[in-house]
């Protein structure tokens, strides 16, 4: 029941932000985050850009061996990771962005 309880939340912030999201600059595109419930009770987040989902995601085992390898090869594969996330969205976009970007449009609506 809980579960369905936390759908019905998602879904109607949602509805909510469909009716308040951002007017988009000329030049510019839409970009938001959404939560995605899983059946199993796991939550994903997701990037869409201009009603499309962003195809893109870290794989979690090769990250934490990188992190049992120490500090340095932790802080390199989080570079990677920053790398070829502004790489994915900066194509999407059709254009090159940067995480600063990226970290204003998830503030603003649009990139």
């Amino acid at each position: 029941m809980e579960e369905q309880e936390n759908i019905e939340e998602v879904q109607l912030n949602q509805n909510i932000y469909e009716l308040i999201k951002p007017s988009v600059p000329e030049g510019k595109v839409r970009f938001e985050t959404r939560i995605k419930l899983h059946p199993n009770g796991s939550v994903e987040r997701e990037v869409w850009i201009n009603d499309e989902k962003l195809d893109w995601s870290i794989d979690i085992k090769s990250f934490h061996e990188a992190v049992k390898m120490g500090l340095m090869y932790q802080k390199a594969v989080k570079r990677d990771i920053v790398r070829h996330f502004v790489e994915s969205v900066s194509d999407l976009v059709g254009r090159k962005v940067t995480m600063q970007d990226v970290n204003e449009a998830i503030q603003r609506g649009w990139i």
